[in-house]
């Protein structure tokens, strides 16, 4: 790209940012969270995003059948709900068999160490019984850990965005199987000038118009950037939005309202 143009991708980046001014009254920010949109005064405004605090995808850890799927899309769940079941029927009989070899491989080592104190037998066979023992409890554990990934569950409380499979699917290890999100806390994503990290501080408080409900949000600054762009000499931070709003939804958007002394 020629320099001239990336100048002049610059210059429409940071005029994007400089747009339009408001001042803000921390305090009545952070008590208007019902009130609607007032006219624009004065000021600049920043767009950003509602997002929530934690958002995952579960795939799949093994090849097998997709048996159930318990919820639906933007139903909530708890910390360990079950998600998705896969039909693991399979393992199951595995595991039962290698139960009863560490079982049969427990009683050789029980009869051998008994033959070994009478001398019947030598210490070699001892340790070749007692080493396949310590196999057979191996093989049960490694079964065990493949049984536990055929119930997908919850790593933390939240809300199902979607499923990427349906019931009765076959799916390999490493298949998408469903997108969650934590909405308990959101957050806001945006970028800034980097000049004003001059005077921006941790748990700086301001507000949030968001356009899809029409209400002024409080916020609280969380973070910025470790770099920043020196193309457009911005950089992105992060801010938590204070209190809960049943209608407040990730995705949704409006003018974050913040003024430099």
């Amino acid at each position: 790209m020629a320099p001239a143009v990336m100048a002049g991708h610059a210059l429409a980046a940071i005029a994007a940012l400089t747009v339009l001014a408001m001042p803000v009254d921390t305090a009545h920010a952070q008590t208007t969270a019902g009130s609607t949109i007032g006219a624009a005064a004065s000021g600049i405004e920043l767009r950003a995003q509602v997002v929530p605090a934690r958002s995952t995808t579960l795939s799949a850890e093994i090849a097998s059948r997709v048996e159930r799927l318990p919820l639906e899309p933007a139903e909530r769940f708890q910390d360990g709900a079950l998600l998705v079941q896969l039909d693991c029927r399979l393992q199951e009989t595995q595991l039962a068999r290698a139960q009863a070899e560490r079982l049969s491989a427990s009683h050789t080592v029980e009869g051998n160490r008994q033959l070994e104190a009478m001398q019947a037998i030598g210490a070699v066979d001892l340790a070749r019984s007692e080493a396949d023992l310590l196999k057979a409890e191996a093989d049960v554990r490694y079964l065990e850990t493949v049984l536990e990934r055929c119930s997908i569950r919850a790593p933390f409380a939240g809300r199902i965005v979607g499923f990427h499979v349906q019931e009765y699917a076959f799916v390999q290890a490493g298949t998408p199987l469903v997108d969650l999100i934590d909405d308990r806390q959101l957050e806001l994503e945006f970028v800034l000038p980097s000049r004003w990290l001059a005077w921006l501080e941790p748990d700086m408080a301001f507000a949030v118009d968001i356009e899809d409900t029409g209400r002024r949000y409080p916020v609280r600054l969380k973070s910025t950037a470790a770099e920043v762009d020196p193309l457009s000499q911005t950089v992105s931070g992060k801010a938590v939005i204070e209190g809960v709003h049943p209608g407040l939804l990730p995705g949704m958007s409006g003018r974050l309202v913040l003024s430099p002394p």
